[in-house]
């Protein structure tokens, strides 16, 4: 079994989504964009960066990480693109 194989997708209209990380994020690079940026300002707000333990600032790097893949994934799958024009 490939790699490829593994990474099949239903989009729940019966039509399977090949899924790449890079795709979803270039299909939408601005929310992306701004999504990041959104979180980097709730992360710099809720906590005082520079004195962060190594633990705490991986688990934050990795919640950021994963909420902001999660969002672009979900809308890749369900072939949303939104555009701010």
């Amino acid at each position: 079994m490939a790699v490829s194989d593994l990474l099949m997708l239903s989009a729940g209209d019966g039509k399977e989504v090949s899924f790449d990380l890079l795709e979803a994020i270039s299909a939408n690079g601005l929310l992306y964009f701004l999504l990041a940026n959104l979180l980097t300002g709730a992360v710099n707000l809720s906590t005082v960066t520079m004195s962060a333990s190594a633990p705490l600032a991986l688990t934050e790097l990795t919640a950021y990480l994963v909420t902001l893949s999660a969002i672009v994934s979900v809308l890749h799958v369900y072939r949303i693109r939104v555009k701010f024009w």
